[in-house]
Order: structure tokens, then C-alpha cells, then sequence
């Protein structure tokens, strides 16, 4: 009986022994992915900030961060020139701050969208908007970015920022945003809570309908529901639309 008492006991003890191995090694584990997670982390961000800078422009004095990106020099945000307001009356307008119903500049400055999101832009208005040495990039600028830097998630600034809705991008997240470009989801003929963001391209594509001038514009898209992500080009935006505007160096 005391031999049958000491075996179990030893068997309970070598069973005990190995939990705590296997839960120790998992500690261990967890603790290297952590570590390696940070590490990867600062280096992302230390790469960030060594192509980073700041740009001020003359015309209103508004600061914009700056990415350098291959051999491209971006803007790290949507431009936010505003010299007027289009009237809310008008079916067209030339300028405008999505969800912003009025056309004092100054109250549109103070807006959550426009904090986050800029200007959006007729195409006119969007052609010359960029100071100066900075232009309306190509749709060929717009390629030589994409192609090089694919995929999506290296793109989008993953956070919730001004009241903004989030991407909720379901990819590695080690990759977001890792080129700094910081798109943030703005919507396109819809609501702010659209999980895409569109923007001006200076390359003619035609005219629709025989009446009004087309301009590429590119699409960033994300549906979360199925994990399905995509960069695309509009074939035709309406000179008449209003579309954000991303501003390349000379």
C-alpha cells in the first residue's frame, strides 16, 4: 500500500513537473515573440522618422508632415488648402470639408474632418492646389507608389483619430502603415463611416457622356467582414467631384 502510495505520488509529481516545463517554455516563447514584436516595432518607427519631415505652407502657414517614400517625397496627410468655401447652395462646389455645411472658413477649420482629413476638391480647384514645389501627382507617380510598396496595409494609418473611424484591418500589424503614407479611411460618394479613401490623379482618362473631362482617381478599399483590401483606379472622375488631394514633391 505505501509503495502503491509513493509511485502516484512520484506520478503526480513528474505530471506537475512537466505542466510547469510546458507552461515555462511557453512564457519563455511569448516573451521572445513579445520582444521581437517590440524590436520590430522601434525599428519601423525609427525608419519612419528618419524619412520624415515638415513642410510649411506659405500661403496660410499650415504645417503638413512630410514622407519620403523610394524616390518620392509626399505629403504624409491630405491637403488642407482652404482660400474660400464653395456655398452650401451650390450643386458643384470647388472646395469643401466633408460634413461641413456652411462656408466659414474658420468654423470648418475647428471640424473633427477637417482636422483629419483636409480638403476635398473639385478637380479645377485640385490642379493648381498644391504650393509650390509640390504638384498633383500622375497617375504614373501614383503607380510608381503603389507597386512598389504593396500591400495595402503599409499604406493606412491603423488608429482611431478625430473621431474618425478606424480601418480595422485584420492583416499583420507589424506592416501598418509601414511606409508612413498614413491614409486614413474618408469615404467616396458616401459617409464618413466608409472604410475606403479616395484621391486626385492629374492623368486624363477621356469624357464621359460627351460632356465633362474625366481625371483618374486612385481608390484605397477595405472590407472587414470578409478581410477583402484593395487599391484600384477610378477609369472616370467627374471633373465635378469633389476628391481629397495628396501633394508629391517636384
Amino acid at each position: 500500500m505505501k509503495n502503491m502510495t509513493k509511485k502516484v505520488i512520484i506520478t503526480i509529481l513528474i505530471i506537475l513537473s512537466i505542466i510547469l516545463l510546458v507552461v515555462l517554455v511557453k512564457y519563455v516563447i511569448n516573451k521572445q515573440v513579445e520582444n521581437r514584436t517590440l524590436e520590430t516595432l522601434k525599428m519601423k518607427k525609427t525608419d519612419i522618422e528618419n524619412r520624415s519631415g515638415v513642410f510649411i505652407d506659405p500661403r496660410d502657414n499650415k504645417e503638413y508632415k512630410t514622407i519620403q517614400i523610394g524616390d518620392q517625397t509626399w505629403f504624409a496627410e491630405n491637403l488642407g488648402y482652404m482660400p474660400f468655401l464653395s456655398s452650401p447652395n451650390k450643386k458643384y462646389k470647388e472646395i469643401k470639408v466633408k460634413g461641413y455645411d456652411g462656408d466659414n472658413v474658420a468654423k470648418a477649420k475647428q471640424t473633427a474632418n477637417y482636422q483629419a482629413l483636409g480638403c476635398m476638391y473639385n478637380y479645377k480647384m485640385a490642379e493648381t492646389a498644391c504650393p509650390e514645389g509640390w504638384h498633383l501627382p500622375s497617375k504614373e507617380e501614383w503607380d510608381n507608389l503603389v507597386e512598389t510598396n504593396l500591400p495595402m496595409e503599409l499604406f493606412i494609418e491603423d488608429t482611431t483619430r478625430f473621431e474618425i473611424e478606424y480601418w480595422g484591418l485584420k492583416k499583420n500589424y507589424l506592416n501598418i502603415n509601414k511606409t508612413g503614407f498614413s491614409a486614413i479611411p474618408s469615404g467616396f460618394y458616401s459617409n464618413i463611416e466608409d472604410r475606403n479613401t479616395s484621391w486626385w490623379t492629374s492623368t486624363y482618362s477621356g469624357v464621359s457622356g460627351g460632356f465633362e473631362p474625366c481625371h483618374h482617381a486612385i481608390k484605397i478599399s477595405y472590407k472587414p467582414s470578409n478581410n477583402f483590401y484593395s487599391i484600384r483606379y477610378f477609369d472616370c472622375g467627374f471633373a465635378s467631384s469633389e476628391i481629397l488631394v495628396r501633394c508629391v514633391k517636384d
